[in-house]
């Protein structure tokens, strides 16, 4: 467990039935709120592994390796440095994220940033590709508790740009800061940053 991922979990052990929830059943912690790995409850239940839930799914892999293929390709390394896979992001106290891909300023990075020990620099972009945690509650709102307050908060942190795929509608949320966030489909282009250019239906096509 990462220094900046142990200090966001709640100081009081969190129980569901009278069972304390592990902290590496955490995937994420904004604004003091644990979010979950998906399927937890099978983990306490014991008929799923932890490694299991952590996984990601052939379709998130695929547009994990293809986004960030189109992306490199465009990429000036001198200025940008992308990274795609779970990247640890450290907001300040009780406020982790994870990301599925995201870009940063290779000015602001030094070599304190490169460590064992989430980065406290903020991406200038992000993609996201689908809701990949649990609540608590199940009746929560996950899009309303979950997705919108994780972009403001990386937006507040510094963030200029978020895009946010959801495969089941087939959908790209684009968020920037001082604009109107909207949604587009996502067989249209979709510009990550400064001319960067992805288009999620292509290359799920290209894929087969």
């Amino acid at each position: 467990m990462s220094e900046a991922l142990s200090q966001a979990y709640p100081s009081q052990p969190v129980k569901i039935k009278g069972r304390k929830i592990p902290d590496n059943l955490i995937r994420e912690v904004i604004n003091g709120t644990a979010f979950y790995y998906p399927d937890f409850r099978a983990v306490l239940n014991k008929s799923k592994t932890l490694e299991e839930i952590m996984a990601d799914s052939a379709l998130q892999w695929t547009l994990k390796e293809g986004i960030g293929d189109k992306i490199k390709a465009q990429l000036d390394k001198k200025r940008f440095r992308f990274g795609r896979g779970e990247i640890g992001v450290h907001l300040g106290p009780r406020d982790n994220v994870g990301l599925d891909m995201a870009i940063f300023d290779r000015s602001e990075l030094s070599k304190d940033d490169i460590g064992t020990t989430y980065v406290e620099v903020a991406p200038l972009a992000v993609i996201e590709i689908d809701v990949q945690v649990e609540m608590l509650d199940k009746n929560i709102n996950v899009f309303e508790d979950y997705v919108l307050p994780k972009i403001q908060r990386l937006m507040d942190f510094g963030t200029q740009r978020f895009i946010w795929i959801f495969s089941r509608s087939q959908r790209v949320l684009i968020a920037e800061t001082g604009k109107n966030w909207y949604f587009v489909s996502w067989r249209e282009d979709v510009e990550f940053f400064e001319g960067m250019v992805f288009n999620v239906a292509q290359i799920l096509e290209e894929e087969a």
